[in-house]
């Protein structure tokens, strides 16, 4: 198979996952892997199938010998941190993450992923100097802005947490999820009459999903 049809095909497989076709996909990554397996594309093709099929035992290993393949494989470091996360092993997860910071100390996703790894072990101040760093890279980050505020409510830090909320649902309005918890903080001070009406707007979001 010559490289223009091997490159043909790993675009055809992507096609299928795109689909959420993952067998089909994964059929033809493999047939990729069998013709080239230093083809550090087909690894991260095939972890990232993994990663949406919940196999991420299976999603680590590739990861990791697409960034055995380049070291400086930045889309297959972040997405070997997140796996690690999943799995648990946050240690390594934000070790990765630092290594993706040190790579490109300007891409806010990697701070972002870091904040979520020292948020899930409790580091909160931690973390949210580094949705703070996320945010200053990129303050249309609507995620960090979601994940700060939740941080920020577990400091306690409520009228803070509204006001992150605020930006979160501004930037990505159709984001239920935001509204919600937005709506439980509005609850816990009190604002019962306020935090009722966004609950259902909630529901009038998730019917018209189903819809």
């Amino acid at each position: 198979m010559s490289d223009k049809q091997l490159l043909d095909l790993l675009n055809f497989t992507k096609r299928h996952f795109q689909a959420k076709q993952y067998n089909e996909a994964l059929k033809l990554v493999e047939v990729c892997l069998q013709q080239d397996k230093t083809m550090k594309e087909a690894w991260f093709i095939k972890g990232t199938i993994h990663f949406y099929t919940k196999e991420y035992e299976k999603a680590l290993e590739c990861f990791k010998e697409a960034v055995f393949l380049d070291s400086r494989y930045l889309d297959a470091i972040m997405n070997l941190g997140v796996v690690l996360s999943k799995l648990n092993r946050t240690v390594e997860a934000a070790e990765v993450f630092d290594s993706a910071i040190q790579l490109d100390p300007l891409y806010c996703v990697s701070w972002y992923n870091k904040g979520n790894v020292l948020a899930n072990i409790g580091k909160l101040e931690n973390a949210l100097s580094c949705y703070d760093k996320s945010l200053e890279l990129d303050p249309y980050f609507p995620q960090a802005w979601f994940e700060k505020a939740n941080t920020l409510v577990l400091l306690i830090s409520f009228q803070d947490a509204i006001k992150c909320y605020d930006r979160a649902i501004e930037l990505d309005p159709n984001n239920y999820e935001y509204i919600y918890n937005k709506a439980i903080v509005l609850e816990k001070l009190g604002n019962k009459e306020e935090a009722d009406k966004f609950f259902r707007q909630v529901q009038q979001m998730k019917k018209g999903l189903q819809v």
